[in-house]
């Protein structure tokens, strides 16, 4: 047996605590993701009905004629098409920890290498999207996402390390779990 990241845990235990997580927060982030886009699915509709002018024309006033009519739509729509690709990712991330809770309980490897190569890409992904936010963000929240982006970058790499270690551990046969040969039943005469 190796190392084990899960310090008072099983390496099984540890990867269906993980997959759980993930997918009970895939599941809030989806709830949530969903009513912030049906309240911006609404104002595009009054938008586009003409009954929202007034309060586009308040906020013209507010702004000093810095935000037009166009570019708040604008703004509304890419909203909403930002809220559908994160309704989109919320479900996938569902399904990929559901495959990672299903690899884990059948030993199938395959299945828990597709959550880790899944897991590399998010990572990989939110790292560039911080560089990205510290370069063009200035403010002071801009340490705080920093802090936050680079916590949850350290968090998933603990995941992926300890379903690495229980993968190699299933791989090698240490696990620790017997798992059944089915053997072929013959018929009592």
């Amino acid at each position: 047996m190796g190392f084990n990241p899960c310090c008072c845990l099983t390496l099984k235990t540890g990867g269906f605590v993980i997959g759980i997580l993930q997918i009970v927060l895939g599941s809030i982030y989806l709830v949530l993701y969903s009513c912030a886009l049906a309240g911006f699915v609404s104002i595009k509709c009054l938008i586009d009905n003409g009954k929202f002018q007034q309060i586009v024309e308040s906020l013209r006033d507010e702004y000093q004629g810095m935000m037009t009519t166009s570019h708040f739509e604008e703004s509304v729509s890419l909203i909403i098409k930002l809220l559908i690709l994160l309704v989109v990712l919320s479900v996938l991330s569902i399904v990929v920890a559901s495959v990672l809770i299903h690899g884990i309980r059948m030993e199938r490897l395959p299945l828990i290498k597709f959550w880790i190569l899944c897991a590399v890409f998010d990572m990989v992904a939110t790292l560039l999207l911080t560089v990205w936010m510290v370069q063009t963000e200035n403010g002071p929240r801009q340490s705080l996402d920093l802090f936050v982006c680079l916590f949850g970058s350290l968090v998933d790499f603990y995941f992926i390390c300890v379903v690495y270690h229980l993968h190699e551990e299933i791989r090698n046969g240490s696990s620790g779990v017997s798992v059944p040969v089915r053997t072929r039943r013959t018929p009592k005469v």
